[in-house]
């Protein structure tokens, strides 16, 4: 064995301390032989994982060590006794025992679905053989490249075994002799995309039909949704009603977890042979997604250095200093990293964020931690009511290793009772919990090596940490001392149940704050004013022959269908607000040839556009079909700042991405196209009525469901088979803020749960302390003692412990919150009164949780609570 690689020392002391001494030696080898071999076949970081889950799992009867002065400790009838002393004690103590086990058992089930949570975030791809392998290459800002990229890293980046390129095909309507439906997600993919990813073919063999063009290839789902059980191969799917695709083959679903929504792919020559030479050798037209498989893991910093070096060559006309300005270096992205990590320009699909797993993460140690010091507290103050029983234990002639035992073994058995339950409390919820977080988590998931894994060390770390405190400290206690009082002696125990008090509430404190801020924040995002009006407008997509007619007869149809009184207006656009805008370069006629100019965002639309969304002109004029049937624009005021003009209205600009030139005759303020976690971007709206997909209609409110009938009733009168697809403008606005909803939800469920944990200890907690004084509350209520006087005693010492975990809370909570608003571009301002009501609002929780045992208390008749003591 590499001696600079030894196995990890403290899990190796723990092995010896607690393995049977006549097992060590052969034991002890065997973990060694293990380890060796997991070091060579494996590496030290696998080896020495595996080492400790073997020296956790072999943590059992028959191989722990029995304590000092007692022989036969394993044995099975001693087990039992000590079980079965445990099962009496949690009966005799029913209502400590039943909140212990209900805090746990809430903080274990929560914990178990955000572990599920996180890991099958952390998944993504993972289903790919050779995933770890795979990377994405792409500019520093874009995730998409241009296509001479593949041929160009295939002849020069020869640690790339093979390249693959993809490009989205659209949304489109696909139709067969007996189904017609629409398609979200289609892709073009050469023949190296299937090689790469794995994708065998269920049925056909294509061959080299991959490389002749108009040929599809489904996904199971999609085959089955289309052709049932036959056979689609030879069979042919129309595209947009006038495409004709020859179906050449069927591959399985792309797994959930990864980053590509793919129903179908159309083969690649495809894409060549419907779009022009000069666009396709365009080395910065930015369409297509660039793979590349290594025959190792490569270093990152290496294939980093390789790739900025290769970027200039790739543009061997631009001198360096224009590549390094506009940030065209070519990059190394691993996919494993995609979901989490990638935020760029024309991602695939909205990635996740690597801020959630930390967050989720942070939540699922919070409630266990939570849980846990619950459940040790209790369990703490349980044993020490024992007290009279342990020293009795002891005149009888018990050793202090039975006593250890004793504790420790109804710890373990409480916290498995919480373990099961907890388990169980995730099966049933289970459920509910996917529907809030949008994830697909199985039962199965439940019960993997890993969770079960996890679910044994939390039981050993636990039942360890509440049943040590007890075991060692009260076990070493003369019997003279433990029989002289209901409680321990003088000691540590109050301080250390006072400190587990303050960290329950400062955690919950700074759930609770990140609960109202997010809360705020959503209800901010949801009443902020845009720029325009979202309310009452449909969305509908425009297909093939529905498309096709308004192209002819566009003014007509939208004519006819505002004489509606419940059409208030309609219009044409080529995108919705949220969706990602084609980035074009524009610049003013005659400008600089020299200046950097900034890309601008562009759509196009209809002259109706800026009524339907109520977006008021700040200069110039709307667009005119009689006037502007050559190019005009209306720009929004940040491109106009961007531009540089002084003038606007007027001024000719020229989109060099399409060579067109025109007119800008109007300006508009700036609007929210984008969601509020980017700031407003340079927008121009070019008059293209023809070049549009969306028609929106701004609906009169008294009746939408009826109006939508209308609206479909026109469309089918001039278009009988297109279908009806619409959806609100508003519902798509909040898609855009789908995570932090989910996210929202999510944690205000477990922020609840997290202080209902804590009222549960603090209950636990009240109860035996006043159970302790019982006899004080008498003598002082004898004395003359109010009743509103005794409450404030008890309740005192809890509210300041309260007050110092809001003190200590509350500056985390503030660094906390602000850096999660640090990545809305448009957010709330953090105020005073937002940490003071979170305050507030805990300590008048706290009083509550225990109001009614010290009312009670309070009330009790001292002679009643006298003639007991």
């Amino acid at each position: 064995m590499n001696k600079s690689t030894p196995p990890p020392k403290p899990v190796l002391r723990f092995f010896r301390w607690y393995c049977h001494p006549e097992y060590r030696e052969d034991i002890e080898g065997d973990l060694m032989e293990r380890f060796e071999r997991r070091l060579e076949e494996k590496g030290p970081r696998s080896a020495r994982w595996r080492f400790t889950k073997d020296v956790i799992r072999l943590f059992r009867p028959g191989i722990i060590r029995p304590p000092a002065g007692y022989k036969r400790l394993n044995h099975y009838s001693m087990f039992k006794n000590y079980v079965t002393i445990a099962f009496r004690n949690i009966q005799k103590q029913r209502v400590p025992s039943l909140l212990n086990i209900l805090g746990l058992s809430l903080g274990i089930a929560s914990s178990l679905l955000i572990i599920l949570h996180v890991k099958q975030e952390m998944s993504y791809e993972s289903s790919f053989e050779q995933a770890d392998n795979i990377y994405r290459i792409s500019n520093v800002d874009w995730a998409k490249s241009s296509p001479p990229l593949k041929d160009f890293l295939k002849t020069n980046l020869s640690e790339a075994t093979l390249v693959s390129q993809i490009a989205a095909f659209g949304n489109e309507v696909v139709r067969t002799d007996e189904y017609k439906a629409e398609v979200v997600n289609g892709y073009y993919a050469d023949a190296e995309f299937f090689e790469m990813f794995g994708l065998d073919f269920i049925r056909g063999n294509p061959g080299e039909a991959l490389q002749a063009p108009f040929k599809v290839i489904l996904t199971e789902t999609m085959a089955q949704q289309f052709f049932g059980d036959n056979d689609p191969v030879g069979d042919v799917v129309i595209f947009d009603d006038k495409w004709d695709y020859e179906v050449i083959g069927v591959v399985p679903d792309l797994p959930k977890n990864s980053h590509f929504r793919i129903d179908y792919f159309v083969t690649m020559p495809t894409f060549y042979k419907l779009t022009p030479d000069s666009w396709t050798s365009n080395r910065n037209w930015m369409v297509t997604y660039t793979y590349a498989l290594f025959d190792s893991h490569n270093d990152a910093g290496y294939l980093h250095s390789r790739l900025h070096n290769l970027s200039y060559d790739f543009f061997p006309n631009d001198p360096k200093e224009d590549v390094d300005r506009e940030r065209a270096h070519l990059r190394a992205y691993p996919i494993k990293s995609i979901h989490l990590r990638s935020h760029k320009e024309q991602e695939m699909n909205a990635n996740s964020d690597i801020s959630y797993i930390y967050i989720f993460s942070a939540l699922a140690v919070f409630i266990i931690l939570i849980a846990s010091v619950n459940f040790i507290n209790i369990f703490i103050t349980q044993a020490i009511r024992r007290s009279k029983e342990i020293g009795v234990r002891k005149a009888l002639g018990a050793k202090k290793g039975q006593l250890i035992f004793q504790f420790l073994s109804e710890s373990f058995v409480t916290t498995f009772l919480a373990a099961v339950a907890g388990v169980f409390l995730a099966m049933l919820t289970l459920p509910a919990y996917n529907q809030l977080s949008s994830l697909p988590l199985s039962y199965q998931d439940l019960f993997t090596q890993t969770h079960l894994s996890i679910l044994f060390m939390l039981i050993l770390i636990v039942g360890l940490f509440s049943g040590t405190y007890p075991a060692f400290y009260i076990s070493r206690q003369h019997s003279v001392t433990t029989l002289k009082s209901q409680k321990a002696p003088k000691s540590s125990g109050a301080l250390v149940r006072k400190a587990l008090v303050v960290f329950q509430f400062a955690v919950s404190v700074i759930m609770m704050t990140g609960t109202l801020v997010l809360f705020l924040q959503m209800n901010y995002i949801r009443s902020k004013d845009l720029g325009f009006n979202k309310d009452q407008v449909v969305a509908i997509k425009l297909y093939g022959e529905f498309r096709n007619y308004l192209r002819q007869n566009r003014e007509t149809f939208l004519s006819e269908l505002t004489k509606n009184t419940a059409v208030i207006n309609a219009s044409l656009a080529s995108n919705l607000v949220g969706d990602q805008l084609s980035v074009e370069y524009v610049t003013p006629l005659g400008s600089d040839p020299d200046r950097d100019f900034p890309s601008v965002r562009m759509m196009r639309v209809d002259e109706n556009y800026l009524k339907t969304m109520s977006i008021p002109l700040a200069e110039g004029r709307n667009f005119m079909p009689s006037s502007d049937t050559s190019t005009a624009f209306i720009l929004n005021r940040k491109a106009v700042e961007a531009m540089g003009i002084e003038n606007p209205i007027g001024t000719v600009i020229e989109n060099h991405a399409h060579q067109t030139k025109g007119k800008i005759i109007g300006v508009v303020d700036d609007f929210h196209f984008y969601s509020l976690h980017e700031p407003v971007e340079s927008l121009v709206l070019s008059y293209r009525p023809t070049w549009t997909r969306r028609l929106l209609v701004k609906l009169e409110g008294s009746n939408i469901a009826e109006a939508l009938e209308l609206v479909e009733s026109e469309i089918k009168a001039v278009s009988p088979e297109t279908l009806f697809d619409y959806e609100f403008l508003d519902s798509r606005i909040e898609t855009l803020y789908q995570g932090e909803a989910n996210m929202s939800t999510v944690i205000n469920a477990f922020a609840l749960l997290a202080i209902f944990i804590s009222a549960l200890g603090l209950f636990g907690l009240m109860a035996y302390t006043i159970e302790v004084r019982t006899k004080e509350i008498g003598i002082r209520k004898v004395l003359g003692a109010s009743g509103i006087r005794i409450v404030s005693i008890l309740t005192s010492d809890f509210t300041r412990l309260v007050i110092l975990a809001i003190v200590l809370a509350l500056p985390v909570s503030y660094w906390i919150v602000q850096d999660w608003l640090s990545q809305f571009a448009f957010r709330i301002q953090l105020a005073w009164w937002m940490f003071a009501g979170v305050g507030i609002v805990t300590i008048l929780f706290a009083l509550l949780t225990i109001s009614f045992q010290t009312i009670k208390a309070a009330n009790t008749n001292p002679v009643d609570t006298l003639r007991n003591e």
